[in-house]
């Protein structure tokens, strides 16, 4: 992350002469450093909500950055900056932790449409197994699918329901 430096504004200030025998204009510019002098916004409910961890979780990763004493410098340009680094690692530690296998035949559905092949994603912890089924569309409103995704969609949740595995309709991979 970037250093948080303070708010700067530049300003210019133009003088116009008028005289009989002409105009002439003078020009000054100068930046100004302005330090922060509001109250501290709440930080930690800030980035829990931006990014979906433990308010613990944050403690840690705001402890451990060394960098919590800009936070007065530019408190809004500091979370901001806070929340895009949690979220690229979290993207960076999704993509390293995927393993492809091959799909169990289970996971298709007939239904009385066709078959019915959601989208999904097996997330393993030492022997435990965990199912997490997922169709990603690009909305979650019904209404803008076609006739026979929604009533495949409807299918394959009553399907996966009586098995007792996760379905979710998501629209990004944040919402796995």
């Amino acid at each position: 992350m970037e250093k948080i430096e303070p708010v700067k504004v530049l300003y210019r200030e133009d003088v116009l002469n008028i005289e009989n025998k002409g105009t002439t204009t003078n020009t000054r510019s100068n930046t100004v450093s302005l330090a922060y002098s509001g109250k501290l916004p709440d930080i930690l409910a800030y980035l829990q909500r931006e990014t979906n961890l433990t308010r613990r979780t944050i403690v840690n990763i705001l402890k451990s950055s060394g960098r919590l004493g800009e936070f007065a410098i530019n408190p809004q340009r500091f979370m901001d900056e806070v929340v895009k680094c949690i979220q690229h690692e979290l993207h960076r530690l999704m993509m390293s932790g995927i393993v492809y296998e091959k799909l169990p035949a289970w996971f298709k559905v007939e239904t009385p449409i066709g078959t019915y092949n959601p989208d999904w994603a097996i997330v393993k912890h030492e022997d435990d197994m965990l199912y997490l089924v997922r169709e990603t569309k690009s909305t979650k409103d019904r209404n803008k699918l076609r006739p026979s995704e929604k009533d495949k969609i409807a299918c394959g949740k009553a399907h996966f329901k009586a098995l007792e595995v996760d379905f979710k309709v998501i629209t990004n991979i944040l919402e796995i």
